[in-house]
């Protein structure tokens, strides 16, 4: 993370924490989190764990979205899942003290808490929410595995794979509403995370967009009607 500075701002005045994320503690646990470790940024496309490297820290999403990456000895990659504000890198390396699983590297400038393997350890013993956080955190992390993995081998068609994607990044709370959203994979991470090929990618995108099921001006995706993109997935 050569791109990495430090700065000053406490977990007690973030506008940013939701009841989903991680860091929704009681406020003696909030505290505390604000004492460990350190707040930093980190730019675009830097790496923030590596795959087999050891875990020497956990990493808090406080702002900004990084995705997560398996590796095969034949070169090839697998984008599991993308971690967005509120959810945490390294956490089961961390707990198990076992090599990191994934590499993680940014989408997008990002704002990261950046905590010691120690000093979680003890902090989690000393604050019993931080331990049903954690559960619950694993238990999500689990539920997005199953999901990665219904995607790729259970949808019939490389369309259902792209659509079930791209519902998932944006995730809409209501298929009824528009949603809009920076597209910040290249059309190669966006294939992997579908388990279509690049140029499958392409081709559907601009199929989508000719059908008016997906919008896209610069960075932007919209998708208009969820709903019916969601139609393709049945």
């Amino acid at each position: 993370m050569s791109m990495t500075e430090r700065f000053q701002k406490s977990c007690m005045d973030c506008t940013l924490r939701n009841a989903n994320s991680f860091c929704a503690l009681d406020p003696a646990s909030l505290e505390n989190l604000d004492t460990l470790g350190e707040q930093i940024t980190v730019e675009s496309r830097e790496r923030v764990t590596e795959e087999g490297s050891t875990p020497r820290n956990l990493y808090v999403v406080c702002s900004g979205r990084l995705k997560l990456v398996v590796s095969a000895e034949n070169g090839h990659s697998l984008l599991l899942r993308i971690a967005g504000p509120g959810d945490v890198i390294g956490l089961a390396a961390v707990l198990r003290n076992v090599p990191y699983e994934a590499t993680a590297e940014t989408l997008e400038p990002c704002r990261l808490k950046k905590v010691p393997q120690a000093d979680f350890m003890t902090f989690m013993r000393d604050h019993s929410q931080v331990s049903q956080n954690c559960a619950s955190k694993a238990a999500s992390e689990y539920q997005q595995a199953l999901i990665s993995a219904r995607r790729l081998a259970l949808s019939g068609s490389a369309a259902a794979r792209l659509a079930n994607t791209l519902i998932e990044w944006a995730r809409p709370n209501d298929l009824t509403l528009p949603t809009r959203f920076a597209m910040t994979l290249t059309h190669e991470e966006l294939g992997s995370m579908a388990g279509i090929t690049r140029e499958t990618t392409t081709r559907l995108l601009a199929r989508f967009e000719r059908e008016a099921l997906i919008h896209r001006k610069g960075a932007f995706l919209e998708i208009p009607r969820p709903e019916q993109l969601a139609a393709l997935t049945q």
